[in-house]
């Protein structure tokens, strides 16, 4: 194994880690919790008592352990765990994992990106990982939320254009087609195309109408690619 980067003292180590505002734990070759810095305490929302001996499924709350009754490690997705590979990996290796980004499923939290990084130290003469945790949940969704807005300003932009250049000549075939309808001297066949003409327009009439009061973006497959859907992004028209 790899040289550890530090050695600290526990009590040196705890000071530290009390300073840093994101959740940290550090555990033992065994992979158990020997320290948590007060960030930890309030992610995981445990005492000491509860974290201080306990593995890292059994502390973050991972819905996995109850797969199996011998707990964290044996459940059928541990073998994918983020967070038990980097562990492991750093006890294996002596190198550090950095910036695994995971998600979780966690018994108070529900599902959640976490962002994983691990350190190899010596404590007090013996090895241990240093596992900092952060919580991307709530950014990715502002992050996710912003990009769906400026879609949709794109979607919003691009499509006005295209309802008001399409409502003029739509106005004029509809007027035509009405006065044409008028006249009592059509045969079937004239009637039938004026008919048909009519059910078009307002067709793109309808079209134009959700072109123009769009109020999310959904998109549904066409070919080998995805198009905007219509039907689903305009907001219901008014009876």
């Amino acid at each position: 194994m790899a040289e550890p980067f530090k050695t600290f003292t526990r009590d040196s180590l705890q000071d530290i880690l009390n300073m840093l505002p994101v959740a940290v734990m550090v555990f033992n070759p065994n992979l158990y919790v020997i320290l948590a810095n007060n960030a930890a305490l309030i992610f995981t929302r445990k005492t000491g008592d509860q974290i201080l001996g306990h593995s890292g499924a059994e502390v973050l709350g991972c819905t996995n352990r109850h797969e199996n009754a011998r707990g964290c490690g044996f459940g059928l997705n541990c073998s994918s765990c983020y967070l038990r590979a980097a562990l492991t990996r750093t006890v294996e290796t002596g190198q550090p994992q950095a910036r695994i980004e995971a998600a979780m499923d966690l018994d108070a939290k529900g599902n959640r990106l976490l962002r994983l990084s691990t350190f190899p130290l010596t404590l007090e003469k013996d090895t241990a990982i240093l596992l900092t945790i952060e919580d991307l949940t709530q950014a990715r969704r502002y992050e996710q939320e912003h990009l769906e807005k400026e879609k949709l300003s794109a979607v919003l932009e691009t499509t006005g254009g295209i309802s008001h250049e399409l409502s003029q000549p739509l106005q004029v075939i509809m007027g035509y087609n009405e006065i044409l309808s008028c006249r009592s001297d059509l045969d079937e066949e004239i009637e039938n195309a004026l008919a048909a003409i009519d059910q078009a327009t307002q067709k793109l009439s309808r079209l134009t109408h959700s072109l123009t009061h769009i109020t999310q973006f959904k998109t549904k497959p066409y070919l080998t690619s995805n198009i905007i859907d219509l039907e689903h992004s305009a907001a219901p028209k008014k009876t």
